[in-house]
């Protein structure tokens, strides 16, 4: 209700009063006649109130400001006081005060009442579906409210928001109130909206700015933009948007030295129904420069050395938004020093002393506070993981001096796991300043780990059946307690896999592969174990570029292996490094083997040995597992065979094509890495990503050896799997197109290969039961028979975008759509637009 409104209410009640009492007939009448040139006082000998139900008739009573016993003048200000105390809480329509008897100075007073109406329903006009779902929380309507005017308000202000953010900001709401002809005193709300057409920034200018031009300044912008080119910034006007985009112009300002820097007013201006213009004028100021700059306070460390933390000297730009991440924020931040030796409640507080000018004096105050030591380290929320294998990965220890890089590396190691929700992980710092300890609780939210696998997919031109079983976190300890099973025992951090594949008669593949990474449960040293086999027949269908074949399924290629592997984290350089070494033997047997180009072999029946050591230097320090914002992982690995021809005296030039083959022998170099950086936006992360590998050979007279090479193309799922062949993805062409034949074109043979990509990735849900992002990419690779014919420049070339989803029971499945922008000498047709499907992979 307007104060108009309440103005006019009070006299119209004032009057009422007056009237009442001269419309008193003397004759008969109890009332005295009451003189109102000359006002009397009375004593209020009773207060009621009516015309409301369902309140408390006291509290009604308390409103009116009389009680029994206190005086009151009539006429006089008392009654308009009365009226007016009703009118302030909102709940009347009418409010009338009546004079109900008067005896000697005794007076009666009744306070007749109407209540506003209340809701009985409400309906929306004009409103879409989802901003009616969106709009029913905010809005909160119930039957039985009471429409108030600060309840209509509230209504035109929440609508108003919600519309402004969509960009309609001319949308007008009007509120019809219905009566409800079935209810005494209800009305029926009807919300019709006019929400006209969407409003959009058509420019953005500035005024008074005279360093920066308006178009880097609106580059600063990040969440106001106005229409232009780029179809994926949104251009609508929002209020939350523009007050982020006013700390990120003070912020550049500031980084660049501009401390005067001020945003002195901003103005929307409509140029049309659905074009606006936001006129936005800025105080520049000059830049200023650092000039004297001292420490005060520190006792633990000097300030040459606090001064190197710091990064800034004598006539650098004023940066203050550089001086705060480089004092308390950043990773390696002066604070960073105090941290990480007990002071947990330091801080530095940078104070202007003395401005001349362009300088600026800086006096840097620490406050370095007591130390810390390290009381309780407890883990919660682990209900599968057993608490050993978290406490193994733990830096920070009981007794030690706290130390803030120790915890954060601790919480990046439990997030590589896999085994907790890497967005949940958070450390509960516990204080205890009377002893100077300090507790740190880990809080974990356990995930699955366990993946399942059942699918059919169709590869190698023939449709697969794939069953697979991977438990990330097993428990070999609980295999004798079947109470452990949930469905195998779980929870000691091992990892167990199992597959089978097959297409019937004609190809069948079996692995198993367990690790256990913490051998003998004192030092990261790990064990590992795997057995594989896998059957090619020609039982089955085999599709060729003239027809499908059937043949004898007797006729077989087989490739079985067994293989061993032990692992060390290192110390040095520094212990993000690990080293791996692997004993491997291999057999690979054929009987009548012709087979398809892809799995050639140079012989058609015979029997192939290998035994091979690799060893395999890796680095891995990515802050998450599942989805990398930065650090960087790279593997470097040598496989080699023994040089059996140099043990003995025989003339491979004679020798036969199988008997050459008998024992493999070759030497294999791998490099593969990859680097993540955080672009300008939150969790955007640019992946570059090099891999090279080159399979050389003691002898010339054997040449290469015809297992163990790279084939380069498609998704890098080739359908079905046999060992020997080490298979690399290249998005944009078929399967295996880019892998190169051997001299005599009998069987593909990419003996090296070199293949680089870049994918900028953007994620779309985070969680640890569903996470998926978005990404784009270009890259390029090739492979060549040998070494001699190598071009690093001579790449197939490639661009697409992609999707990724993070599902716990399957892992990470993706989909891309690329283009191959190099045809393929001898493959018409095999690049272009290519949608491929990858498993397991983020490529």
């Amino acid at each position: 209700m307007t104060g108009m409104q309440r103005r006019i209410g009070l006299l119209l009640a004032v009057v009422f009063c007056i009237l009442r009492v001269v419309a008193q007939e003397p004759a008969g009448s109890s009332l005295p006649m009451v003189d109102y040139a000359e006002p009397r006082e009375y004593e209020v000998a009773g207060v009621t109130v009516t015309g409301v139900q369902g309140l408390d008739p006291l509290v009604l009573e308390r409103i009116s400001g009389l009680s029994v016993g206190s005086r009151l003048q009539v006429p006089g200000d008392q009654l308009s006081k009365v009226v007016d105390n009703y009118w302030r809480q909102g709940f009347f329509s009418d409010v009338k005060v009546v004079i109900a008897r008067i005896e000697g100075d005794k007076i009666w007073i009744d306070v007749q009442l109407k209540e506003l109406p209340r809701i009985s329903g409400w309906e929306f006009k004009g409103f879409s579906s989802a901003s009616i779902k969106d709009l029913k929380t905010p809005l909160n309507l119930k039957s039985g409210l009471q429409v108030t005017q600060s309840l209509l308000d509230g209504i035109q202000r929440i609508v108003k928001k919600h519309y402004d953010e969509k960009g309609f900001m001319s949308a007008e709401l009007n509120i019809i109130q219905k009566p409800d002809t079935s209810q005494l005193n209800r009305v029926f709300l009807v919300l019709d909206l006019d929400r006209k057409r969407r409003v959009r920034i058509k420019k953005i200018n500035f005024t008074d700015n005279v360093v920066y031009s308006d178009g880097r300044l609106r580059r600063v912008m990040k969440k106001t933009k106005q229409i232009g080119l780029n179809l994926l910034k949104s251009n609508r006007y929002k209020t939350d948007n523009f007050l982020e985009d006013q700390q990120s112009l003070f912020d550049f300002y500031s980084k660049h030295g501009y401390r005067d820097y001020q945003m002195l007013h901003d103005t929307l201006v409509f140029l049309s129904e659905n074009r606006l213009a936001l006129n936005i004028r800025v105080h520049e100021g000059d830049p200023y420069y650092f000039r004297n700059i001292t420490w005060l306070g520190n006792t633990k460390y000097p300030s040459e050395i606090l001064n190197r933390y710091l990064g800034f000297k004598t006539g650098d730009i004023y940066d203050q938004v550089g001086l705060d991440k480089r004092l308390m924020v950043d990773e390696d931040a002066a604070i960073s020093l105090y941290h990480d030796y007990g002071y947990l409640g330091a801080h530095i507080i940078p104070v202007e002393t003395r401005i001349d000018n362009d300088s600026v004096d800086l006096e840097l105050r620490v406050i370095e506070g007591p130390q810390y030591h390290v009381g309780h380290v407890e883990v919660e929320g682990n209900e599968t993981t057993n608490e050993h294998v978290v406490r193994r990965e733990l830096r920070v220890k009981p007794g030690d001096l706290f130390n803030k890089t120790l915890l954060m590396r601790d919480l990046r190691e439990l997030a590589n796991l896999g085994y907790f929700n890497q967005e949940s992980i958070t450390p509960d710092i516990r204080q205890d300043e009377q002893n100077g300890t300090v507790d740190v609780v880990y809080q974990v939210e356990e995930v699955s780990t366990s993946q399942f696998e059942l699918s059919a997919g169709y590869g190698g031109s023939m449709f697969i059946g794939r069953i697979g079983l991977q438990f990330s976190n097993f428990a070999t300890s609980g295999l004798k307690n079947f109470k452990e099973w949930r469905p195998v025992p779980m929870g000691d951090g091992q990892s167990l896999g199992i597959s089978f594949q097959t297409n019937g008669d004609y190809y069948r593949s079996y692995s198993i592969n367990f690790v256990e990474p913490w051998l003998g449960g004192k030092k990261p040293n790990s064990l590992s174990f795997s057995f594989f086999h896998s059957l090619l027949t020609e039982g089955g269908s085999l599709y060729s570029s003239n027809s499908f074949l059937y043949g004898n399924k007797n006729n077989y290629y087989k490739s079985t292996g067994l293989s061993i592997g032990l692992g060390r984290r290192l110390k040095w350089p520094d212990d993000y490094f690990t080293l791996m070494n692997e004993l491997t033997y291999q057999r690979y047997r054929a009987k009548n083997w012709s087979g398809s180009s892809y799995y050639s072999l140079p012989f058609k029946t015979g029997t192939s040995n290998s035994i091979s050591f690799a060893t395999t230097l890796g680095r891995n320090s990515q802050d998450v597992q599942l989805y990398p914002t930065s650090g960087s992982a790279f593997t470097l690995s040598l496989t080699l065979t023994p040089p059996w021809s140099l043990f003995n005296s025989k003339d491979y030039t004679k020798m036969g094509t199988a008997e050459k083959y008998k024992w493999i022998e070759y030497h294999k170099w791998n490099f593969k890495g990859v680097w993540y950086t955080p672009l300008f936006l939150p969790k955007l992360v640019l992946a570059s990503n090099f891999q090279f590998g080159y399979l050389g050979y003691y002898n010339k007279d054997i040449g290469y050896s015809p297992y163990e090479g790279f084939d380069l193309g498609g998704s890098g799922m080739q359908g079905y799997q046999l060992y020997g062949i080490e298979v690399v993805s290249l998005r944009g062409y078929e399967e295996s197109a880019v892998t190169p034949y051997s001299a005599d074109r009998t069987f593909r043979a990419g003996n090296i290969y070199t293949k680089a990509s870049l994918e900028i990735r953007y994620p779309v849900m985070l969680d640890p039961r569903s996470s998926i992002y978005l990404l784009a990419f270009v890259e390029g690779g090739n492979a060549w028979s040998d070494a001699r014919k190598f071009n690093p420049f001579e790449l197939k070339r490639a661009a697409g975008v992609g999707i990724r989803a993070f599902l716990p029971m399957f892992g990470i499945l993706g989909l891309d759509w690329g283009y191959g922008f190099d045809d393929v000498p001898g493959g018409p047709g095999t690049n272009g637009p290519q949608m491929q499907f990858s498993m397991g992979q983020t490529f």
